[in-house]
């Protein structure tokens, strides 16, 4: 598995785990409150913050093994090429189909029930959805060889 490969789907765990506890301290505290809360700012960011930090730890602490296992060569340096590119380009491009979808529901929500909090609790997840699935699919499309 390329480092690539790896990255993503470390990627793909950091957005699935902080979407599950934010998903979980809503749950919480909309069990407290009676109701479903509104988006508070602090915890939203908290939530941005933690996908970006593990997402870059992951790809640091991957980089740093794979630096350490291999010999310091030319030969065995993974760079960022057309293929990759491709592969980028594709998976982008059928993601947005996912999170484009999951967006219209949030709509559909929206409408249904007229409640703005979950507007902004579907679209989140939608969008999180969204990115998982773009990192999944990259991998998907590096095994299928594009």
């Amino acid at each position: 598995m390329s480092f690539w490969e790896r990255g993503y789907l470390a990627t793909a765990g950091a957005i699935a785990l902080a979407a599950g506890v934010y998903a979980y301290v809503i749950w919480q505290r909309s069990i407290e409150a009676g109701a479903l809360v509104a988006p508070h700012a602090a915890s939203f960011l908290t939530y941005v913050i933690v996908v970006v930090i593990l997402s870059a730890l992951a790809f640091i602490l991957i980089a740093s093994r794979q630096a350490i296992a291999e010999e310091e060569s030319a030969d065995n340096i993974d760079v960022y090429d057309e293929r990759d590119k491709q592969v980028g380009n594709i998976a982008t491009a059928q993601a947005s189909h996912v999170a484009s979808f999951g967006l219209y529901l949030a709509l559909v929500a929206f409408i249904v029930h007229g409640s703005g909090n979950i507007l902004f609790y579907t679209a989140l997840g939608a969008l999180a959805i969204g990115e998982i699935s773009m990192c999944l699919l990259r991998v998907y499309h590096y095994n299928r060889g594009v």
